[in-house]
């Protein structure tokens, strides 16, 4: 079997983690670019596609926000969301409606968006709307401006790594000994410990 490239997926692990920060209550930082896979497509998804999503039984207005085409075509003399107008996008108009009739998300859907939601949507649209293709079909590459960070990791990933901990003001914990990786990569991939003798020939490998 061929050794596992331990340092490659513990980056990966952390990378995850690293980008999902912001969906979990932490301050935006509005002078770093929104990513619409990261920080907006969670809050359309858990909030507006009962309503507005994929399934016809249950869409309101033929409205589509989980399709790009749809959610920036002209609505008869309104838009949806207008890139670098969140004034003019009835999407940011709605979210902050008062009048429980036109207000979005409807009070019996039993969604409410949060001041910090909403503030993501106004400056996604004011960054232009940027609407990639869904994270699974995007093929990964090097982020220059990441990738220059060398002095932590092995390699670009762990640069890219390194960058997102400290633009949130963190620091790597410092590296775990070879039977504390391979634990926690074993519980990673099949929920339980590694046997005697995978610790053994992880550790006897390990560099």
């Amino acid at each position: 079997m061929q050794q596992l490239k331990f340092p490659f997926l513990f980056s990966f692990f952390v990378f995850a983690i690293v980008n999902t920060w912001n969906c979990h209550g932490q301050v935006l930082n509005s002078a770093r670019p929104l990513s619409f896979n990261r920080d907006v497509r969670p809050i359309l998804s858990d909030n507006c596609f009962q309503c507005h999503g994929p399934d016809s039984s249950t869409r309101a207005a033929e409205l589509r926000l989980d399709l790009k085409e749809n959610t920036l075509s002209d609505r008869g003399g309104y838009f949806t969301v207008v890139p670098g107008k969140p004034e003019q996008s009835e999407l940011i108009e709605r979210v902050l409606e008062e009048d429980a009739e036109f207000k979005m998300p409807p009070e019996d859907s039993g969604k409410e968006l949060s001041a910090e939601q909403i503030q993501i949507l106004r400056q996604w649209i004011e960054q232009g709307a940027e609407w990639p293709a869904y994270w699974a079909y995007d093929a990964p590459g090097k982020d220059d401006a990441r990738s220059s960070v060398t002095d932590w990791g092995n390699g670009w990933i762990d640069g890219w790594v390194l960058q997102g901990l400290r633009d949130r003001q963190l620091e790597p914990s410092p590296a775990a000994d070879p039977v504390t990786l391979i634990r926690r990569l074993h519980l990673d991939l099949t929920g339980l410990p590694p046997s005697l003798e995978t610790v053994r020939g992880f550790v006897s490998n390990a560099p």
